[in-house]
This record gives structure tokens, C-alpha cells and sequence, in this order.
């Protein structure tokens, strides 16, 4: 595991690019987390009435953390990037309104394409 992961509240990079590129061990696990953050990015953009694009949004971040995991990528490395992401005030509220709304879908892991390039 990556200690730099485990000391994320001592030291809050500028960016989640400088994060994600002081983190990935490798190029693959690189364009992972990359994948990660879009993601967790279209979550701020998000119109909670139109349940569609919630949907859509919800399925996103789940492969890409799902592909992610595949690369290697930790599940407190990819919670550590969404605390980057929504660390004011204004978008943790959003996180929370994503966490309490987001429907609860179950992906077949089988048919996920885990494409990086």
C-alpha cells in the first residue's frame, strides 16, 4: 500500500492531476485514476431532477472504480481522490446529495470494458 495515500490529511496537493501523479505507481494505474477523477468530476455537475443522468453518472463512477481496483488502484487511494475532489463546503454537500440519491445499481463485472487508453 501506498503510504503517501495514508498521509493525505497531513499534506492536500493543489490538484487532483498533481495528486493522481504523485500516487500511481505506473502508467495504467495512472489513466485509471484519471478515469476516476472525470468521473467523480461529472458528480458536481450533476442535475439531481433529471434521474437519467443520475443514472448514467452513478454507472460511470462505478466502472471506473471497478477498472481502477483492476489496475491495482485501493479503495482508500480512490476515497482519498474524492476527498481531494469535494473538499469545500459547497461540493461536499453535493457528494452527500449524490451518496444519499444515486440509485444502488449491481454492474456484472463481466461485461465491464476496462479500456485506458
Amino acid at each position: 500500500m501506498n503510504t503517501k495515500t495514508l498521509n493525505f490529511s497531513e499534506q492536500i496537493p493543489a490538484t487532483p492531476e498533481h495528486w493522481i501523479s504523485q500516487n500511481a505507481a505506473s502508467n495504467q494505474q495512472k489513466q485509471a485514476l484519471l478515469k476516476v477523477n472525470q468521473a467523480q468530476q461529472r458528480i458536481k455537475q450533476l442535475d439531481f431532477a433529471d434521474n437519467t443522468e443520475v443514472f448514467k453518472v452513478t454507472k460511470e463512477n462505478q466502472v471506473a472504480n471497478h477498472c481502477a481496483m483492476t489496475k491495482g488502484i485501493t479503495l482508500d487511494q480512490i476515497e482519498a481522490l474524492r476527498a481531494l475532489n469535494f473538499q469545500s463546503p459547497h461540493d461536499a454537500q453535493i457528494l452527500a446529495q449524490y451518496l444519499r440519491d444515486s440509485p444502488r445499481i449491481k454492474l456484472d463485472v463481466n461485461a465491464i470494458q476496462c479500456d485506458l487508453s
